[in-house]
């Protein structure tokens, strides 16, 4: 077996659960994969603690990164982050160029389908939407999108700290937002758009408490 055979072997079971379960469970599957017991000198449990040990220092690396990209979706969730991040990581390998970026598009699509109670609240759920809108604009070739928020969602999500407290938190006055990319190699040109005249009925949400 080549050496790039044996690295993406090693890199299964470094990020997938289900193939450290299924290959130390199974001394065929070892010797397929190109590892061998008795070369690397340690009885299979304590072989399966340490890649399990490594495994779990590799997601939460993971978790590092996409804490970066979508601060404001990991706040939303935070009481169980690293629970939910875990289930979600633990067989969902992540390469490319890009690959935190994508890591944290395929998370918040993660949460959207499993745990879509963290976004009832309309300001979670906005701030969610605008930031899975920045990741998707990153990422493509070529993006335009027009989005309306009842409040100025990303001077809110640069304060997610005035939510540790219980005091009420203005949100600012709404936002037209406007993303456009027109080829790879170009950056996302954002604009932000505060008409001065709205309906009631799009200001009557502006604060929200805790």
């Amino acid at each position: 077996m080549g050496l790039k055979d044996q690295q993406r072997a090693l890199a299964k079971l470094f990020t997938l659960s289900s193939a450290r379960s299924d290959s130390l469970s199974d001394n065929e599957v070892l010797k397929e994969n190109g590892l061998f017991i008795k070369d690397l000198g340690f009885i299979k449990d304590q072989l399966s603690i340490q890649i399990s040990e490594f495994a779990d220092s590799l997601i939460k690396k993971r978790l590092g990164q996409v804490k970066q990209h979508i601060p404001a979706t990991c706040y939303i969730i935070k009481a169980r982050l690293a629970e939910v991040f875990q289930d979600y990581a633990k067989n969902e390998p992540i390469s490319g160029v890009k690959k935190h970026l994508n890591d944290s598009l395929m998370f918040m699509e993660y949460i959207d389908v499993n745990h879509s109670n963290f976004l009832k609240k309309d300001v979670y759920k906005s701030l969610y939407l605008f930031e899975k809108t920045w990741l998707k604009s990153i990422l493509a070739n070529r993006f335009i999108c027009i989005k309306f928020y009842s409040f100025d969602v990303n001077s809110t999500l640069q304060k997610l700290k005035l939510y540790d407290n219980s005091s009420i938190v203005s949100l600012g006055s709404p936002r037209i937002c406007f993303w456009f990319k027109s080829s790879p190699n170009k950056h996302v040109l954002y604009r932000e758009f505060y008409p001065r005249f709205w309906p009631v009925s799009f200001t009557k949400r502006l604060q929200v408490k805790n």
